[in-house]
């Protein structure tokens, strides 16, 4: 026994086709917004992520600009140890040597003319 086929059965069968279609859409959209709101909140993280990243890039670069400052440049570095090689000639060849070493008054001077050479390089950082 063979159905038969009229409007109303047509009518049934393209509205149960119609029901499962837009069913299935209906799935296929929350599985995308399910997809978009999993990706918006990756994104979110990763930029975080970059945004610390680069904060701590930052502050390491804040930490070496001030570490810098208080280096001796190599100039004046190269001047006090300079005058210092020249102090001790000098007091090498105006003292001499007593048994192998400096004498008591050579050293004396050495250590002097050290210390104030050092001073005037670090006042020009500190004071």
């Amino acid at each position: 026994m063979k159905e038969e086929i009229t409007l109303d059965v047509l009518g049934e069968r393209i509205a149960g086709l119609d029901r499962s279609l837009s069913q299935r859409i209906g799935a296929l959209d929350r599985h995308l917004q399910e997809q978009h709101t999993s990706s918006s909140e990756a994104i979110n993280k990763a930029e975080r992520a970059t945004e610390l990243r680069f904060e701590e890039i930052n502050e390491f670069r804040r930490a070496l600009s001030a570490q810098t400052k208080t280096f001796v440049p190599r100039s004046e570095f190269e001047q006090v140890r300079k005058n210092q090689v020249q102090l001790a000639s000098q007091m090498d060849s105006s003292a001499g040597f007593t048994k192998g070493g400096l004498d008591a008054r050579s050293l004396a001077f050495l250590i002097i003319g050290s210390a104030i050479g050092l001073f005037g390089v670090l006042s020009r950082f500190f004071f």
